[in-house]
C-alpha cells in the first residue's frame, strides 16, 4: 500500500480535511481521516482530487487545493542470470564466435 500524507499549515493545530471533488485512479482514496492519499493502485491513469483544509477552531479559515496523480507503470528491469540489477558483462566463449546463442 502507498501513503501520501498532505499538510496545511497556519491557523490552530490540526487541520482537518474535506473532500470537495475527487476523480482518484482505481484502488486510491483519501483519509480525510488522517489528510492522505493512500491505496494499491490497480491500472496505469491519472486521476484529480481537490481538498480543502479547515481550522476546527474557526470553520470559516479555508483552504482548498487540486491534486493530481499520475499512475505510472512499474519500472522494467533486464536482468542477466547471476547479476543482480542487469550489472555486470556477459563473457562468452571464443568458439561462440560465428554459433547462434542458445
Amino acid at each position: 500500500m502507498h501513503a501520501q500524507t498532505l499538510t496545511c499549515s497556519g491557523g490552530s493545530s490540526p487541520c482537518s480535511w474535506r473532500v470537495v471533488s475527487s476523480a482518484l485512479p482505481s484502488g486510491v482514496a483519501f483519509d480525510s481521516t488522517a489528510g492522505a492519499v493512500l491505496g494499491m493502485p490497480t491500472s496505469v491513469e491519472t486521476g484529480a482530487l481537490t481538498v480543502s483544509a479547515y481550522d476546527p477552531a474557526w470553520p470559516t479559515n479555508t483552504a482548498t487545493a487540486t491534486l493530481s496523480l499520475t499512475i505510472a507503470p512499474p519500472p522494467l528491469e533486464v536482468l542477466m542470470p547471476g547479476r543482480s540489477h542487469g550489472a555486470g558483462r556477459l563473457l562468452l566463449p571464443a568458439d561462440a564466435i560465428g554459433h547462434a546463442a542458445s
